[in-house]
């Protein structure tokens, strides 16, 4: 998805290709990011609450809209909200069963999701099945309220990241 252009000094001013100087202009690619909230049994209302407030760092980072689906054992579509502004993060608890990861991946896929148009981030404790079926989808940013180890996939595609260390984080759940 276009969004704009950004100076390039790679590919040079094509008004004035002498002038190695002048940086040229390529187009600014967006990718589409879909953010899954788990929403089972086993997350607190505060680590919900604290994940979807990192949201808020990424927007400031990141110009981009994001679409935020709440899951347990399946994805609730009819509750997805998009986020264009750091001010538009709301928390409504929807389900509260068990964690099923596999739902967001039948999701993407039924979507026909991609990496190179879709990020997936995941803001999970880890607690679910072992095995996935990803449909070859290996774009996905797992944010764990638990320690790495305790993921339950036994091989995560994409990139696994934790909160435990983050001091903020530990005081508001009172681990510390």
């Amino acid at each position: 998805m276009p969004l704009g252009k950004r100076n390039s000094y790679s590919r040079f001013n094509r008004r004035q290709p002498l002038r190695m100087d002048l940086p040229g202009k390529i187009t600014n690619l967006v990718i589409n990011i879909d953010v899954f909230i788990d929403n089972s049994g086993s997350m607190g209302e505060k680590e919900i609450a604290y994940l979807l407030n990192e949201l808020r760092g990424l927007l400031a980072i990141y110009d981009a809209k994001i679409d935020v689906y709440s899951f347990d054992t399946i994805v609730h579509e009819d509750h997805k909200y998009t986020i264009e502004a750091r001010n538009q993060i709301n928390f409504e608890r929807v389900g509260g069963g068990g964690t099923s990861f596999q739902s967001i991946f039948d999701y993407l896929h039924r979507r026909h999701a991609n990496n190179d148009s879709t990020l997936a981030i995941i803001l999970t404790d880890g607690w679910g099945e072992s095995k996935l079926q990803t449909f070859h989808f290996s774009n996905v940013l797992w944010i764990l309220s638990t320690a790495v180890q305790e993921l339950s996939v036994k091989k995560p595609m994409g990139k696994v990241s934790t909160l435990v260390e983050d001091g903020n984080y530990q005081r508001l759940v009172g681990k510390k």
